[in-house]
This record gives structure tokens, sequence and C-alpha cells, in this order.
């Protein structure tokens, strides 16, 4: 479990799929992508089986978010390995009543943390629809940079990437 000052990471658990529905339901957090929205609960709860599988096969994977405040799972987020090329990609998606709120940057934040600081990463990457401005204000608020295109599942995504130098500051170990 991971902690940041107003959400609660953790594993996803099968019991969670009725409460990931909220967003795995949305058109409009899907809108970027090839995939979803989920109509059903069940197709939910395989989403969030593989995301768990993923897990205990790589160590990487998307977990759920939950607003410490009320408890409330509110979206998913995680890095994620790319057994390919070896690439690592943090991904996250907020339910839309929750938008605006900082969340997204928050969950992202402490999953670069934990990828460079726990993880020894050199470079982790996101993949953004050109289109999804929310999303790209995410990773530039977090130092990431726009790198290259790339087509992959029928959409021309850009790549922005964070590497391990000079410009991710690390918690002072105050604050770990």
């Amino acid at each position: 479990m991971l902690e940041t000052p107003r959400l609660i990471l953790r594993p996803f658990e099968e019991s969670d799929a009725e409460a990931a529905h909220v967003w795995f339901s949305d058109p409009e957090i899907f809108r970027f992508y090839t995939y979803g929205p989920y109509r059903s609960v069940e197709e939910t709860a395989a989403r969030i089986h593989e995301y768990c599988r993923q897990f205990e096969k790589t160590g990487f994977g998307k977990w759920i978010v939950i607003d410490k405040t009320t408890g409330i799972p509110i979206g998913d987020a995680g890095l994620m390995l790319e057994e390919e090329t070896g690439e690592v990609h943090v991904g996250y998606k907020i339910a839309r009543s929750c938008w605006g709120r900082g969340f997204a940057t928050e969950a992202v934040q402490e999953w670069v943390r934990q990828g460079f600081e726990e993880r020894d990463l050199g470079r982790i990457a996101a993949l953004i629809h050109p289109e999804n401005a929310a999303s790209i204000r995410v990773v530039q608020k977090l130092k990431f940079s726009f790198c290259t295109h790339r087509r992959e599942a029928g959409i021309d995504w850009n790549v922005y990437e964070l590497t391990r130098d000079a410009r991710w500051a690390p918690r002072p170990p105050s604050e770990k």
C-alpha cells in the first residue's frame, strides 16, 4: 500500500470491480482509447483480474486509488511494464466526478517516486493521446518531456518521458 496526503493506493482486489465500474463504464474517460468503456461489472472484473495478473508476473501494475477523506475508490493508477521492450509506462484513470482536483497528478507523482526511489528505474514513459490536454498537463506538471510519437493499437500517441536525472527531485528523507 502507498499513501499520499489525500490518497491511498493499493493493489486491486476482486471485490473492487463494482466500485471501479463507475469509471470503467464512463465513455468520457475512454474517449481517447480503442477499448472501453466496459459495459458490465463482469468486464470490469476481467480487466482488474488482468491488472492483478500482470502485477504478480512482472511486479508492475495498476492499483486502485482511494480518496482518504471518504474511503471511496476514485480511479486507478500505476506503473505498467511493456514486456516486449522493457519500457515502463505510468497510466491512470480518475472518475469524472473527481476531475480537476489534482488527484491524477498526486497519484502519478507517487508512482514516479516509487519507480525512481524504490525500483531504481532510469526512465518512466507516458503514452498520451495528443488531444487529451488534461493528461498532458498532468505529466507536464511532473516535468515529463515530450519525447516522440508512436503508433500503437491504431492510435498515434504522444510519448512523454521522465528520466532519473537532475529534473527529478526526490523527497528529503524526513518526508518519506
